[in-house]
């Protein structure tokens, strides 16, 4: 990790560049959650930064088992509300591959009985989505194209438009 921090009390902030790499995924089990037998490689890197309004992590860029993920998170902490905006880029999923890794983490977390909105996502703030995923191989049906633009209010997918392709045939 290497960057800059700021030391003004008044105005804290910091921009570092991040990167780690694991030929195998279980040896980042404790910070992770995954079992320590878990296979798969893990390539990451990012560029974090503070100021007093937004903490952006861009030039995100993944390599998780031959799946690629980048793109950004930015939480605007100086906007009321809250609010997290997320844009994803993925040329090739291999959702076999990652399915396979979900599996060697262990057992999910325990649902609060509430099948309405999933337990995890009810204290986000509100959440902006931008996802484009060229390619989803290895599930049921092969997608290309697939692309989400919504929001995430309260644990709910509100105002989105999905497109993609599903076999190559059927358009969403």
């Amino acid at each position: 990790m290497e960057g800059t921090t700021s030391v003004d009390p008044g105005r804290p902030g910091f921009d570092l560049s991040a990167r780690f790499s694991a030929p195998r995924i279980g040896t980042l089990h404790a910070w992770l959650g995954l079992s320590p037998d878990a296979d798969g490689s893990l390539k990451a890197t990012t560029r974090l930064r503070l100021d007093d309004s937004q903490l952006t992590a861009d030039d995100i860029d993944i390599e998780l088992d031959g799946t690629d993920l980048n793109g950004s998170l930015t939480w605007f902490h100086a906007a009321t509300p809250d609010t997290l905006a997320v844009r994803l880029r993925s040329d090739f999923v291999d959702l076999d591959k990652l399915l396979r890794t979900i599996e060697q983490a262990g057992p999910p977390a325990q649902s609060n009985g509430d099948q309405a909105s999933p337990a995890g996502w009810q204290g986000l703030p509100p959440v902006d989505l931008d996802i484009a995923l060229a390619a989803i191989r290895g599930g049921p049906v092969d997608v290309t194209d697939l692309a989400l633009e919504g929001h995430l209010r309260a644990g709910f997918v509100d105002n989105a438009r999905v497109s993609g392709l599903v076999e190559d045939e059927l358009s969403l």
